[in-house]
């Protein structure tokens, strides 16, 4: 029968509510065995209910011990506990030494495959009786009869359950020698067992096989064999000195220590192998005494020949010794697993699934000794070690994603020219619309349209299909169109996009071979999810499922998350929540533990998918990366408030339109890794938010809510802020003096700053340009006012008077191209420059040919060029890219092939003759606005402008947009035409 004893006359120290959570046996394999949860993608089976109060852990019996000897918890240890730890270890042996130990256990070459057949399907059979049963396959079929029965025990205590663990353990060990499938085809059988004192004497009993494996296990049997011997002789005196002493010694050689960052007590007897079947025991000569049998020595003979003297750390005293047996040190931080695991085919009616059985002791089991002398109420106060399995369908391994991909590609077509050089991302949108067209220079994304658009597409000025969109290319006698709008409600601020659809038909409507091909090829980028999907009914299961197939062929997918929860019609969504809290709770599972980019939009209502979701993203807040959050609603942000302190790899937070800011950044500013703060809109007075400022690299807000001197206390605390992109809506302050000096901020980080404002406020924000390490700078005024442009030049020639100030990108929106120039000519170190201005296009090419006479200086190289009758000297020598955007609208086509001319001519004043990198343009964007079609004649100086540049290595990028239409690629228009 069972004894109990008491060691220690102290108090146990209970457990608090809500340590030992009830875990499902998904949660409990992704904490206790992470490694193994990576290969997770269906559990089929496992051994635990989902009830139990288990706390999980790597070695669920050794850091059970450790755990209730540190922590004054009383105990409860079974014999199958102590033999399935025994067992995980002599697996790690086994496993590492395979070839050495064959003739022990098999007499084949290579691995056997063993079959179980049972009737029913991977849903309803019995997998732990057909594991139990796969042990009589391996009995048949090893050269040691004995193996079996000494493997798989019959304790008193033993349970069905054990039995399967033990089996399991037994595939373990044995799967260098053998292949295991579970063949099924119908049925469904179930059993169970328990036992006494006796068990432990049959565990010492078993210990004696050891000695036949070899060395490492020879003294594995010496350190083991006192151990168990205690644990048998504990029955005849349960009370006595020495046997409460030996339970005092579990961690160390003397008891009564706590808080290790090291084991030296008996524990340390269960961790002799790591995962990879390596000895960490006492260190073994293997050279001593060759002709001498180790399995007939005593523990002391053996210890003294084959050991050196083991040491307590630093001491001079040996470590612990039990019967002539030295026991060693582990470090807390390096304990072996308790755990294993095997692969197993399943052939569910003859549809194989590639599977995994992992089996161990995996945690510490909740429970309670019902007796108040040892607790205050006697309830929690107790913890025994657990065991456990699963058995799970793997996630295909390299040969599978490449045989999807082949699969795929074989049914695909040629992707069409525009796609390929592109960056595609995949956008769920219902309907892009583009309120401007000024952001159309570089076009870097697609977006997959799952609307049709019986009107043609929604734009400033609704041009039909017809007339708004550019064919160009077929596939399979399908005509692909391709529009260029900006979406301003799902894309990213400053990118942009293209749509890709056929007319009026929606994407899934594209054909079969064409909608795989641009899967695959947006394979190659993470694709960004959103949760606003097209309004007419689509087979969400169908694009689903495609999808799943690219995860297969294209595992490192599923990375970006993002949730646009902002404009639907709620009587839509309420048919279709269920199948999309099913596609994101699929695209959540396949981006396994990588970092998650989430992004939130809720300002008119509550969503009908609003709160089911969050939960969904808060399960899972421990991953965020990125949080942008676009609302004003106080439940949605309750729900935020519980993800407090799990956010640990949070580096960027974008609040926009929150009316309680306050309560919102709590959850987030925690994250010691916070660097990247973005504060839109806010009702309330920033400098006094609980920000983390010191932390902050990277800051970026509008300035509508701000009083003055607020925006100079904000940067003052923010000593490594490297990039600052602020807003200003309005003036700082009703009573801003023009003419007052403002304070210079000292900013010795900052690399990047780009302001957008009127007059007042960039008169303060200005003075933040005086720093030498500033390298990139962005204006944007609203504004055409003299007195602005006059502004801005001044504070560049304060800048070129006071400091060494050099640039290497500049970016000026709405300055006239006088003011332009002024600017340019006291910051001649740029290499990137993007100018968005009325006649920018005619103007700025002559001012960068064909600039000032000025003397020679050693700061800019002069690259001669004869123009006309006098030579010239380049402005901005070192320019190697160049962005033009004009605000003029060209009346006539005469117009603008002159300004192509002008814009030839520049391009070939700037190619230097010697051959040399220096003065050479690497690539020209242009985008122009005219008010009439295009002829074949109009477009010729264009025409010849780009096949020039494509020839002199100059990449070009030349975009006409007819006023009221579309941006159309000038190339493509010529071929169309």
């Amino acid at each position: 029968m069972p004894i109990t004893f008491y060691p220690n006359e102290i108090q146990a120290q209970p457990f608090a509510t809500g340590v030992g959570q009830r875990r499902s046996g998904q949660e409990l394999l992704k904490v206790a065995c992470p490694n193994q949860y990576k290969k997770f993608d269906e559990l089929l089976q496992t051994s635990f209910t989902g009830q139990e109060e288990i706390i999980a852990q790597t070695n669920g019996f050794v850091e059970t011990l450790v755990s209730a000897y540190n922590q004054h918890l009383c105990l409860i240890i079974r014999p199958d506990d102590v033999w399935a730890a025994i067992l995980v270890q002599f697996n790690f042996f086994v496993n590492a030494n395979s070839d050495k130990l064959r003739s022990h256990f098999v007499a084949h070459e290579e691995k056997k495959t063993l079959v179980v057949v049972a009737a029913g399907s991977r849903y309803t059979v019995d997998f732990g009786e057909m594991s139990v049963e796969m042990t009589q396959k391996i009995h048949e079929n090893v050269v040691d009869p004995s193996l079996r029965d000494w493997i798989l025990p019959t304790f008193s205590t033993t349970t069905a359950n054990d039995t399967v663990i033990f089996a399991v353990l037994m595939m373990a060990t044995m799967k260098k020698y053998f292949k295991y499938v579970f063949q099924l085809r119908c049925g469904l059988p179930q059993v169970t067992l328990e036992g006494e004192k006796s068990d432990w004497e049959a565990i010492l009993g078993r210990l004696e096989k050891l000695k036949e494996y070899g060395l490492e296990t020879t003294a594995w049997y010496h350190l083991l064999k006192p151990v168990i011997s205690k644990f048998v002789s504990a029955f005849d005196d349960p009370n006595g000195r020495d046997n409460l002493e030996f339970w005092t010694r579990v961690c160390h050689r003397d008891g009564g220590g706590s808080g290790p960052t090291y084991l030296g007590g008996w524990v340390t007897a269960f961790c002799v192998f790591d995962e990879d079947g390596k000895w960490i025991g006492p260190q073994l000569n293997h050279n001593a005494l060759p002709n001498v049998d180790p399995a007939s020595l005593s523990a002391e003979d053996f210890f003294k020949i084959y050991t050196k003297e083991t040491r307590f750390r630093n001491q001079r005293q040996a470590a612990l010794v039990l019967d002539g047996s030295p026991y060693h040190l582990v470090d807390s931080q390096k304990i072996p697993s308790g755990f294993t695991e095997v692969d197993v085919l399943v052939d569910d009616n003859g549809q194989l699934f590639p599977s995994m059985m992992t089996v161990g002791l995996i945690g510490m089991q909740v429970c309670s000794s019902g007796d108040q002398k040892r607790s205050a109420t006697g309830e929690r106060d107790t913890v025994k070690p657990i065991a456990g399995w699963w058995l799970f369908v793997k996630i295909s391994d390299e040969n599978e994603r490449e045989e999807a991909k082949k699969t795929m590609k074989e049914n695909s077509s040629p992707m069409p020219p525009f796609l390929s050089p592109l960056d595609v991302r995949l956008y769920w949108v219902g309907l892009v619309t583009s309120t401007g067209w000024r952001h159309m220079g570089a076009l870097d994304s697609y977006f997959i349209n799952g609307r049709p658009n019986e009107q043609g597409f929604s734009s400033s000025s609704d041009p039909s299909p017809a007339t708004g969109l550019t064919p160009t290319g077929t596939v399979n006698g399908h005509e692909i169109e391709e529009g260029n709008f900006e979406n301003q409600t799902n894309k990213p601020s400053g990118t942009r996009s293209k749509e890709l659809s056929t007319g009026s038909k929606p994407f899934n409507h594209l054909p079969e071979e064409l909608i795989n091909e641009i899967f695959l090829h947006c394979a190659s980028s993470p694709i960004e999810i959103c949760g606003d999907p097209p309004c007419t009914p689509w087979s969400l299961a169908q694009v689903s499922q495609r999808w799943r197939t690219i995860a297969l062929s294209e595992p490192n997918l599923w990375t970006s998350i993002t949730v646009d929860l902002d404009w639907q019609p709620a009587a839509w969504l309420n048919q279709r929540t269920d199948a999309l809290l099913n596609f994101f709770r699929g695209c959540l599972h396949r981006s396994r533990d990588r970092p998650l980019h989430l992004r939130v939009k809720a300002f008119q209502r509550i969503h009908p998918l609003l709160f089911p979701l969050t939960d969904l993203c808060l399960a899972e807040a421990h991953r965020w990366q990125t949080v942008s959050l676009h609302f004003s609603l106080s439940p949605f942000m309750a729900k935020l408030e519980k993800s407090r302190g799990r956010l640990s790899l949070l580096k960027a937070l974008s609040l926009t339109h929150e009316y309680r800011p306050a309560f919102a950044i709590t959850a987030f500013v925690a994250s010691p890794q916070l660097t990247h703060l973005t504060l839109c809109k806010l009702h309330h007075p920033t400098s006094s938010l609980k920000v983390p400022w010191n932390q902050i690299t990277h800051f970026e807000s509008n300035l509508l809510q701000y009083r003055q001197g607020e925006l100079d206390q904000i940067l003052t605390n923010m000593p490594l802020l490297e990039e600052l992109k602020v807003v200003c809506g309005i003036s700082l302050s009703s009573t801003t003096d023009h003419n007052a000096t403002v304070e210079i901020i000292s900013l010795p980080n900052i690399r990047s700053f780009h302001v957008s404002g009127h007059e007042e406020a960039l008169n303060q924000i200005l003075n933040l340009l005086h720093t030498p390490s500033l390298k990139h700078f962005a204006i944007e005024t609203m504004e055409n006012g003299t007195r602005l442009s006059d502004l801005v030049v001044s504070a560049f020639l304060g800048l070129h008077h006071r400091s060494q100030f050099t640039l290497d990108s500049l970016s000026i929106d709405k300055l006239p191209v006088q003011s332009t120039v002024r600017i340019l000519d006291l910051v001649p170190s740029i290499t990137h420059l993007s100018v968005q201005s009325r006649g920018v296009t005619e103007l700025l090419p002559t001012y960068l040919t064909l600039n000032r006479e000025a003397p020679i200086t050693t700061a800019r190289r002069p690259y001669h060029q004869e123009w006309g009758s006098q030579s010239r000297f380049f402005l901005v020598p070192n320019l190697r890219n160049l962005v033009m955007e004009d605000l003029y609208t060209f009346a006539d086509s005469a117009t603008l092939a002159s300004s192509a001319n002008t814009l030839l001519k520049m391009v070939k004043s700037r190619l230097n003759p010697e051959g040399d990198s220096e003065g050479r343009l690497e690539s020209v964007s242009i985008v122009a606005l005219l008010a009439v079609g295009l002829s074949d004649a109009d477009m010729l100086a264009f025409d010849v402008l780009t096949e020039f540049g494509g020839a002199q290595r100059v990449k070009m990028d030349v975009d006409v947009r007819r006023k009221g239409g579309t941006l159309h690629n000038l190339t493509s228009l010529r071929s169309a035409n």
